[in-house]
């Protein structure tokens, strides 16, 4: 029913599919892991960052979010090639299923097999396209990313969770050092009376009068 050069084809299909099942299995549980760790680093820089009063630590949170999504990104476009072409050759190997069950009954069966055979290019890397970096590329593989939750729900929590902790240490970095200070009476002479001097050097407080001194970070 078959020529020798259909059914080896159709072997190399079949190779060509374990091959694409197996690239795609390896970039499966590379975004695993990908997220796994950005959820660890994530937790332990945050953590840090407030245990140790540090908006920095926070900001850097942020940068981590953004290096891990645009790796996981890019494994997502490459699931998506990978499983477009798995999907091509699944098509193949439909027409020769039904090649086989109709026979001789439906001779364009055979026909539609072997033009797929002929028009299938051959190999998982060598369907991949040319990954372009972009913001009209970005937005279009992040429409179209899988699975969703991961992009429309994890990375912007974390992103805003960033910048929320970025604000409040922040914040809080430039008035913990400040203190409230009751002046009850000027120092006569001696260092006292010098250092109140330097800060009264800008302003004009009157004894039993409150004002409000900063001091910057030792560490």
């Amino acid at each position: 029913m078959f020529t020798e050069t259909t059914k080896e084809l159709v072997r190399v299909i079949e190779l060509d599919f374990d091959r694409t099942s197996r690239f795609i299995d390896s970039l499966v549980g590379m975004s695993a892991t990908i997220r796994g760790l950005l959820v660890s680093a994530w937790i332990a820089l945050i953590t840090l960052a407030f245990e140790m009063s540090h908006w920095t630590l926070a900001a850097a949170s942020f940068g981590v979010v953004v290096v891990f999504g645009l790796l996981d990104v890019y494994h997502s476009w490459l699931y998506d090639q990978a499983l477009e072409h798995a999907t091509e050759l699944e098509g193949i190997s439909g027409c020769y299923y039904n090649a086989l069950a109709r026979g001789s009954d439906d001779p364009d069966a055979q026909k539609d097999l072997e033009v797929k055979l002929r028009v299938d290019r051959f190999g998982t890397y060598r369907n991949l396209r040319k990954f372009r970096f972009g913001w009209k590329e970005l937005a279009t593989t992040l429409s179209t990313a899988q699975p969703k939750i991961f992009f429309q729900v994890l990375y912007p929590t974390l992103l805003a969770a960033s910048i929320a902790a970025t604000t409040i240490l922040a914040v809080n970095s430039t008035t913990q050092n400040c203190y409230s200070v009751e002046v009850t009476a000027t120092p006569a002479s001696g260092a006292g009376r010098h250092n109140l001097e330097i800060i009264l050097s800008s302003a004009t407080i009157s004894p039993e009068q409150q004002f409000l001194v900063c001091a910057g970070e030792d560490h």
